[in-house]
């Protein structure tokens, strides 16, 4: 919902905007609901600090140990990070084929009008 002017976006789904340097200007409402907690686990530096954060609530821990094996696995790593290559040399491939698509178009364009300028040329050496 737009805060500002009361306009509902949608009814099926809360986003939360936190600013890690302000935890402690969380109000009521976000200690209610925890996003100042998890606002805390984003900010933790160590796993035993995450796991004091997390200890009581079983989301919350449940992400960061999602997180935790995520960074310990390598190969994991590894296989995201080449994900991530092969998504940007496939947009990279998408993108200068486009290109190419659409210098091919204007080149066709251009000898359209060459051969129409070619015919008229010819027309006009005939008939002299």
């Amino acid at each position: 919902m737009n805060i500002k002017d009361g306009y509902e976006y949608s009814s099926k789904f809360g986003l939360s905007v936190i600013e890690l340097n302000h935890i402690d200007m969380a109000t009521e409402e976000d200690r209610k609901f925890g996003i100042d907690k998890w606002a805390e686990v984003f900010k933790a530096k160590t796993w035993e600090e995450l796991q004091m954060i997390t200890k009581d609530d079983k989301y919350l821990d449940s992400a960061a140990r999602s997180v935790y094996m995520i960074n310990q696995d390598k190969a994991m790593i590894n296989r995201m990070l080449k994900r991530e290559d092969e998504i940007a040399y496939e947009k990279a491939i998408a993108r200068d084929l486009e290109n190419a698509k659409k210098e091919l178009a204007m080149k066709d364009n251009e000898l359209a009008q060459k051969d129409a300028i070619i015919r008229e040329l010819k027309k006009k050496l005939e008939e002299k």
